[in-house]
């Protein structure tokens, strides 16, 4: 199942072309433990006006992750993330779908992507301003400050 709010981000943001700049994956371990992960990507805002932003995903309680750095992947996405919810809730990104099928399991995922995560929750905010000088801009500069919007794609709550 796709949770509905990835269509917000996918609405408002072309991932198609976009470029990954960081990833950053976090573990602690002993009393409060946390599995983090985080990925930096500069791509192209559709609404209000067009123009190049630097968005963050921030994945909380990673499990599985999947990180292959390889010349035939440059780091540029050619396609829309792919999320996919299963039966415990648990969120599966797949940030290098490239065009395989309409949907993909998380196992599919998990063996096939070269950037894959799964997480308890996914929250995303746009930058300040693109990292890379040569992202072209709309304003003719960074922007001034950042917006974050907070979104979050919640985990499953258990009813009863």
């Amino acid at each position: 199942m796709t949770p509905e709010s990835v269509g917000d981000l996918t609405d408002r943001y072309e991932f198609g072309d976009a470029c990954v700049r960081e990833v950053n994956r976090r573990q602690t371990y002993g009393k409060g433990a946390t599995s983090t992960a985080s990925v930096v990507i500069e791509l192209m805002r559709k609404q209000p006006e067009p123009e190049w932003v630097t968005l963050r995903l921030e994945l909380s309680d990673v499990r599985d992750f999947r990180i292959i750095d390889v010349n035939t992947f440059s780091w540029v996405l050619l396609d829309d993330l792919h999320v996919v919810r299963d039966a415990t809730g648990r969120l599966h990104l797949d940030l290098d779908n490239v065009a395989r099928s309409d949907f993909r399991t998380p196992d599919q995922m998990a063996e096939e992507s070269h950037l894959y995560f799964s997480a308890r929750e996914v929250r995303w905010a746009e930058l300040a301003a693109p990292r890379c000088a040569s992202a072209p801009t709309t304003h003719g500069g960074p922007r001034e400050a950042a917006e974050d919007y907070g979104r979050t794609i919640p985990p499953v709550g258990r009813s009863g």
